[in-house]
């Protein structure tokens, strides 16, 4: 306090102060009170507190707070942090949910008088279960005792491939199509998938591309390289339409996985696949990137003789074969049968001893 002051010119300048705080914290919007009337907040990449200075409270005369989320959407990844300060003894339920009220992510948060809690949420929407201009709930449902609490919320970019693609779906026709792929070039790709943590059931953990490769001899090789970051146990597995071709996963969590697929192909025609890469128990997210290129064939390597092919043997030339094997033990049968007889009979005429009867 300025010692110039007088006493009576300090107390009015506190009364001042305390009614200055009590408009700033009456003019703050306030969450509502159920999901009908909650407050909305427009979410940007980047981070924004709400409110942006003090704390709301929940105590028993308001006991509920509701918050209508936009612009979280498949492609985005939100994390609230909930700075807590207990004044009485209690708990409080703190729950994320569907434009549709259908709950993602729920939890507990205790306090007692003057404790201090951070309590931590993070969701990854998949692109089928936020499609864009979907709306989320947040809603902070207080049981017992009082508290106050400020939110901290970030949003962060994690589209698949490239800025601007948003999100790889987790079906083929949701997949992001990937450039032609020919002889002497690679695609590359990344993204991002979430662990079951992030939003359970509506999680993303399932990213699907759509692969064109035109070959350039009738042999060539496609491979496929793709490096999860560590701790991401990852699952690739590659098909042309509804056929399952190749399949292949991380040994361990952070683990490269290769996929080589080999066949008698058609130059310059192009095939067309999808590559499913999967977070692999869903227990750790991160991110991955992969590339993929044509590995030329050794056109002048014969094939592997087989029925009907040049080398082999022909399929006349098979039944032939069995054939004159069937008659030969039919004679050999017939000379045993011949043999036996005829010791039969010289044993009955000499006798077992050798002397006649």
């Amino acid at each position: 306090m300025n010692p110039r002051l007088k006493p009576l010119e300090a107390l009015a300048l506190a009364i001042l102060l305390v009614a200055a705080a009590q408009l700033q914290a009456s003019a703050q919007e306030q969450p509502g009170g159920s999901f009908e009337n909650a407050l909305r907040v427009s979410l940007i990449p980047g981070e924004q507190a709400i409110p942006e200075q003090g704390y709301y409270r929940l105590n028993e005369t308001s006991a509920a707070h509701y918050f209508l989320l936009d612009g979280v959407e498949g492609g985005y990844r939100l994390e609230i942090r909930i700075e807590v300060r207990g004044v009485e003894q209690g708990r409080t339920a703190v729950a994320l949910y569907t434009e549709g009220g259908e709950p993602i992510i729920q939890r507990k948060i205790l306090y007692g008088y003057g404790t201090s809690e951070t309590i931590e949420l993070a969701y990854q929407p998949s692109r089928e279960s936020a499609e864009p201009g979907s709306a989320h709930y947040l809603s902070l449902i207080r049981y017992s005792g009082a508290a106050e609490y400020r939110l901290i919320l970030s949003l962060e970019s994690v589209e698949d491939y490239a800025a601007g693609e948003g999100d790889a779906g987790s079906s083929p026709e949701a997949a992001i199509t990937l450039p032609s792929l020919e002889p002497g070039e690679t695609v590359r790709a990344s993204g991002h998938l979430a662990s079951r943590l992030d939003g359970g059931r509506y999680a993303d953990r399932v990213d699907c591309y759509k692969l064109r490769v035109v070959y350039g001899g009738g042999r060539d090789a496609l491979k496929i390289l793709l490096k999860p970051s560590h701790g991401l146990p990852i699952s690739a597995t590659l098909f042309q339409g509804d056929f399952r071709l190749k399949h292949n996963e991380s040994r361990k969590p952070g683990e490269p996985a290769t996929i080589t697929l080999r066949g008698d192909w058609k130059p310059g025609q192009e095939y067309s696949y999808i590559l499913r890469i999967d977070n692999l128990g869903g227990r750790a997210g991160g991110s991955y990137e992969f590339e993929a290129w044509i590995e030329p064939g050794n056109e002048t390597q014969p094939p592997t003789p087989g029925p009907g092919s040049p080398g082999g043997l022909q399929a006349s030339e098979l039944r032939l074969l069995v054939v004159v094997g069937a008659v030969a033990l039919i004679a050999i049968s017939i000379a045993m049968l011949i043999l036996r007889r005829r010791r039969i009979y010289r044993v009955e005429e000499v006798g077992w001893w050798g002397e006649a009867y």
